[in-house]
């Protein structure tokens, strides 16, 4: 049985043994109505003694319940404070694990990333020296087509030499200067 059981208990047969003391207080005020009355005092005196020892007995009772319910009261509170501070230890414990977990994976992802960055650095660095090196080997022209014609452009500063030239091969060439 638990701890409140036992006090709701204990209430319950305080509460009995006080309406019993009650109830033997009205048969005895009835009897008294009904004797004679020289019998009527001593009877008087009888029932105010069972009276009053039926109040004690319900009182020591009440007290000795009274007790039993602060007792385990205070066993209760301090159970409930032992388990609130188990639970909130707990509680840390997975939290600090958790934030723990986040910051080690964060961190390694970000060192990847940074080491993918630093490998798409080098490639983009490689192919820009190759864009360099094109565009010194090609002069800066550009290539361009539509659906009917393609067309070279000249870089800025670059004019046609001779428009009508043809190579050794005999194709035709344009000659432009800087």
């Amino acid at each position: 049985m638990q701890s409140e059981d036992k006090i709701f208990g204990l209430i319950a047969q305080a509460e009995d043994i006080q309406a019993h003391a009650v109830k033997l207080q009205q048969v005895a005020q009835e009897a008294i109505k009904t004797l004679p009355e020289a019998t009527r005092g001593a009877v008087r005196d009888a029932a105010r003694e069972i009276i009053v020892e039926g109040t004690e007995k319900a009182s020591r009772g009440l007290l000795d319940a009274s007790s039993r319910a602060i007792a385990a009261s205070e066993q209760l509170r301090g159970a409930s404070a032992a388990a609130l501070i188990k639970h909130v230890t707990v509680l840390f414990l997975v939290a600090l694990v958790i934030s723990a977990a986040i910051y080690f994976g964060l961190g390694f992802l970000v060192k990847k990333r940074a080491a993918e960055l630093e490998a798409l650095t080098v490639q983009v660095e490689a192919h820009r020296a190759a864009l360099d090196e094109l565009q010194s080997k090609t002069w800066g022209l550009e290539l361009g087509a539509d659906a009917t014609q393609r067309w070279i452009v000249l870089p800025k500063g670059a004019s046609v030499t001779n428009a009508n030239a043809s190579m050794q091969d005999g194709r035709k060439a344009i000659i432009i200067s800087r």
